[in-house]
C-alpha cells in the first residue's frame, strides 16, 4: 500500500504535536506535517502533494466548511478527516454535505484513528457510532435546510460513486458488497451517507440523481 503523507492542521500546538507523535510510528504513514493557520497550510497544499489532511471544525475563528471549499480547488483528490469535540448536528450534516471523508470526535481511539485513515485512503467513508446516529436521525426526521444547503454542489468519494452505480442497476447491498470486496455493514453505511449528502430520500432518488448526471460526470 502506498505511505502517505499526512497534514494535520489545527491551532493548538498540544494537539499538533500529539497526534504527530502518535501517528510517526505508523508503517502506513510516510510523512506528517503540521500547521497551526489556515495561510500556512494552504502554502503547504499549493506546493506538495497531501494525502490525508486533518483538522477541527474551527480554526483560528474560521468556519471548517468554507476552508474545505478551498482546499478542495487546491487538492480534489486529498481526504479529509475532521477530529473535534463538535457535536452540533447542523455542523455535523454541513462537514459530511461539504464531502470530508470521516468525522471523529477527540475521545477517539489512536486505533480508530489509524482505522478512519486507511478506510478514507482506499476511497471509502468513515463515521463512528456517535456520528452515525446523527445523520441516521436527520434522514429520519429531515428538518428544513437553507437552501444554499439543498442547491449545494456534492463531492462523492470514489468508492460512493462505484455503489451509487451498482444501486441504480438494482444491486443488492450483500451484492455489491461482494462486488467490491467490502463488508454489508460498509455498504449501508455508504448508501445512508448516498442518501443524506444526496439529500434524498430512499433508493428511487438515488437512482434519479445518478441517471439524471450520468452524462454530465458524476461529481
Amino acid at each position: 500500500m502506498k505511505k502517505l503523507k499526512v497534514l494535520i492542521l489545527n491551532d493548538s500546538e498540544i494537539f499538533r504535536k500529539g497526534i504527530s507523535k502518535l501517528l510517526i510510528d505508523i508503517p502506513l504513514i510516510e510523512m506528517i506535517r503540521d500547521s497551526k493557520s489556515i495561510d500556512m497550510s494552504i502554502e503547504i497544499l499549493e506546493n506538495q502533494d497531501i494525502n490525508v489532511l486533518i483538522i477541527d471544525t474551527h480554526i483560528n475563528g474560521s468556519e471548517s466548511n468554507s476552508l474545505i471549499k478551498k482546499i478542495y480547488s487546491i487538492q480534489p483528490n486529498l481526504k479529509i478527516i475532521v477530529l473535534t469535540n463538535e457535536l452540533k448536528v447542523t455542523t455535523v450534516l454541513e462537514m459530511v454535505k461539504a464531502g470530508v471523508s470521516s468525522y471523529l470526535l477527540k475521545n477517539t481511539s489512536l486505533s480508530e484513528l489509524i482505522h478512519a485513515i486507511e478506510l478514507v485512503n482506499s476511497g471509502e467513508s468513515y463515521f463512528p457510532k456517535e456520528i452515525s446516529s446523527i445523520i441516521f436521525r436527520d434522514l429520519a426526521n429531515p428538518s428544513p435546510r437553507p437552501s444554499s444547503y439543498n442547491n449545494g454542489k456534492v463531492s462523492l468519494t470514489i468508492r460512493e460513486k462505484e455503489i451509487l452505480e451498482y444501486i441504480s442497476k438494482e444491486f443488492t447491498n450483500k451484492e455489491i458488497a461482494s462486488k467490491l470486496f467490502i463488508s454489508h455493514r460498509t455498504v449501508d453505511t455508504h448508501r445512508r451517507n448516498l442518501l443524506m449528502k444526496l439529500d434524498v430520500k430512499n433508493t428511487a432518488g438515488l437512482v434519479r440523481h445518478y441517471y439524471s448526471n450520468l452524462n454530465k460526470g458524476l461529481r
